[in-house]
C-alpha cells in the first residue's frame, strides 16, 4: 500500500503532460462510455463530472481530471471556461451568468445529466456570483451555480471550487486528494475535532453564547457513532495572542482528525497561526467554519487546503455571509446527519442533501443554507468507515 501511495504521489507532482494520459482540447469526455461528440467549440460532453478550468490551469486541471476519471470511472466533461465565453448560447451580462447559463444547458439537453461541477481556480480565474444573501451585501452563493432547474435555491448540481492560484497550487491539491483517497478507514479517521472561540461577542458583549456552542457541540458528539472519538479545544483555555491553540491544533491534526468543527466570532484562525509546521502526510482533515464571512481569499485558510504539499486539509466548508449561533447550529446537526447517518459518500452530495434537507425545514431560512460553500473537489469521497452507515435517518 505505501508503494502505490508514493506511487500516486509522484504521478501527481509530475510535470504535466504525463505518460499515461494524454489531453487536448478536443478530447472526448473520459470515461467508460463516454460520448466521443463534442459539444460545441471544444466543450465536451456530456459528463456526470464537469471540471470547469482556465487555459491557464490546464495541465493542472488535467491531473485531477486523469484521477476521477481512472478512479472513480467518472464521465468527465472537460471544460475550458474561456471556450463557456466564446459560446455565444452562453451569453449574458457578467460571466458567471455565462457559466451558469451552460451548466442550464449541460443539464437539460446532455444524454447524461452533470452531478457534480468543480470549479477549478481562484476568483482572479472563475468568478464567484456576488449577491445580497442572509443579511449581509456582496456575499458569494456558490450553490447558485448548481441551482439548474426550477425557481427554487435547492441545487441539482454539487458544487466545489479548488482554489488554485498557478499550477503549482493545483497540482499540490491533486496530490492531496490521490493520497487521501488511497488508503481510508485508518485509525485516525475515528476522530473529531471541535473548536470554540467561547470569547465574549465582540458585536454584543451583553449576549452569552457560549451556552448555546456547547449545546449544539454536543449535539453532534451525539451523532457520532459509538467507535468514534473526540476532543474540544475552547479559546478561553488559552491566553492572548494564543501560539498555544494553534500548538494544540498542531498536534492533533498531525495525530490525524476526519472532521473539524469550528463555531464562534468570525474565523478560527488563532488555531491557524502555526499551519506551514504541520506534519500530517496522508491524514488530511475536512474543516467545517461555522463562523461569519468565510472566503477562500482569507488566510490561512486557503493555505490549509493548497498552500502546503502533503499537508494541512483536503477540503473546507464555510460561511460567506452572517452565521447566527443557533442557525449555524442546525445546519451543522443536519451535515453530521448526512455525513454519518446515511449511505451518502461524496462531499458534494453530502453538502447538496444537506441544504436541501434545511432549506426545505426551514424555507425561512434559505439564504442562510445558500451561504455555505465547499472549498475543495464536490466529488472527494470523504473518509468515513462505511461500515458505520445505517440504512437511513433516525425517526
Amino acid at each position: 500500500m505505501e508503494g502505490l501511495k508514493n506511487y500516486t504521489r509522484l504521478f501527481l507532482l509530475a510535470a504535466f503532460p504525463f505518460s499515461i494520459l494524454t489531453f487536448s482540447a478536443k478530447t472526448p469526455a473520459y470515461g467508460e462510455g463516454a460520448d466521443s461528440a463534442l459539444d460545441y467549440n471544444g466543450i465536451e460532453g456530456p459528463g456526470k463530472y464537469v471540471l470547469i478550468y482556465p487555459q491557464g490551469l490546464t495541465s493542472a486541471a488535467q491531473g485531477l481530471a486523469a484521477w476521477r476519471s481512472q478512479n472513480d470511472n467518472l464521465i468527465i466533461a472537460f471544460v475550458k471556461v474561456e471556450d463557456i465565453y466564446a459560446d455565444p448560447r452562453f451569453e449574458a451580462a457578467t460571466p458567471d451568468q455565462e457559466i451558469k447559463n451552460f451548466l442550464i444547458y449541460a443539464y437539460e439537453n446532455w444524454s447524461i445529466q452533470p452531478e457534480y461541477c468543480c470549479l477549478y481556480g481562484s476568483w482572479d480565474f472563475i468568478p464567484p456570483h456576488i449577491c445580497d444573501l442572509a443579511g449581509a451585501e456582496d456575499e458569494h452563493w456558490q450553490s447558485w451555480y448548481g441551482c439548474v432547474a426550477g425557481d427554487d435555491d435547492i441545487p441539482e448540481i454539487s458544487t466545489g471550487r479548488v482554489w488554485a492560484t498557478d499550477v503549482s497550487a493545483g497540482n499540490i491539491y491533486n496530490a492531496k486528494v490521490a493520497e487521501y483517497e488511497t488508503d481510508q478507514g485508518q485509525p485516525w479517521a475515528y476522530k473529531n475535532l471541535f473548536m470554540l472561540n467561547d470569547t465574549i461577542n465582540p458585536y454584543n458583549p451583553e449576549e452569552d453564547w457560549r451556552q448555546r456552542q456547547e449545546k449544539y457541540s454536543q449535539d453532534l458528539i451525539d451523532i457520532l457513532p459509538g467507535d468514534f472519538s473526540y476532543e474540544t479545544s475552547r479559546l478561553s483555555d488559552f491566553d492572548p495572542p494564543f501560539e498555544d491553540a494553534s500548538t494544540w491544533f498542531n498536534n492533533k491534526v498531525n495525530a490525524g482528525a476526519s472532521f473539524i468543527w469550528y463555531m464562534g466570532v468570525s474565523t478560527g484562525s488563532y488555531w491557524f497561526l502555526q499551519i506551514g509546521q504541520l506534519n500530517n502526510q496522508d491524514k488530511y482533515p475536512i474543516y467545517m467554519n461555522n463562523g461569519c464571512y468565510n472566503e477562500y481569499t482569507d488566510a490561512p485558510f486557503s493555505d490549509f487546503i493548497t498552500g502546503y504539499p502533503s499537508k494541512g486539509g483536503i477540503a473546507s466548508i464555510g460561511v460567506s455571509a452572517i452565521g447566527p449561533v443557533d442557525v449555524v447550529g442546525m445546519f451543522s446537526q443536519t451535515f453530521f446527519y448526512n455525513v454519518y447517518r446515511s449511505e451518502l459518500s461524496r462531499l458534494g452530495d453530502i453538502i447538496r442533501e444537506t441544504q436541501k434537507d434545511f432549506i426545505q425545514t426551514h424555507p425561512a431560512l434559505n439564504e442562510y443554507a445558500n451561504a455555505y460553500f465547499v472549498s475543495g473537489d464536490p466529488a472527494l469521497k470523504v473518509d468515513i468507515p462505511s461500515s458505520y452507515f445505517p440504512h437511513c435517518l433516525p425517526g
